[in-house]
């Protein structure tokens, strides 16, 4: 799965995934960008983590998040990261 953020908005995670399933996001706008997590899973991003069902949103345009996903802890978990993410 993939996202070129051409707006602002909230892009919704996978309702379900298997292991190893990767997302990339890429944010061609200014505006905030919302990566939305469903119910019981994370999103890390190095040390950091949201809460059950956070989100990340991006703080500029040319942000981008690539995510690989680990079922056993249900955690969409960064392989690499430009710009800065908030994550809640």
């Amino acid at each position: 799965n993939g996202y070129n953020a051409t707006a602002a908005g909230t892009y919704n995670m996978p309702a379900t995934a298997a292991q190893g399933e990767l997302v990339i996001v890429f944010c061609d706008t200014a505006g905030a960008v919302v990566l939305d997590c469903p119910a019981n899973n994370f999103i890390r991003i190095g040390n950091q983590i949201t809460s059950s069902g956070g989100t990340a949103t991006s703080t500029a345009i040319g942000d981008s998040l690539t995510l690989r996903y680990r079922l056993s802890t249900l955690t969409w978990e960064a392989t690499s990261c430009m710009g800065t993410w908030t994550l809640a």
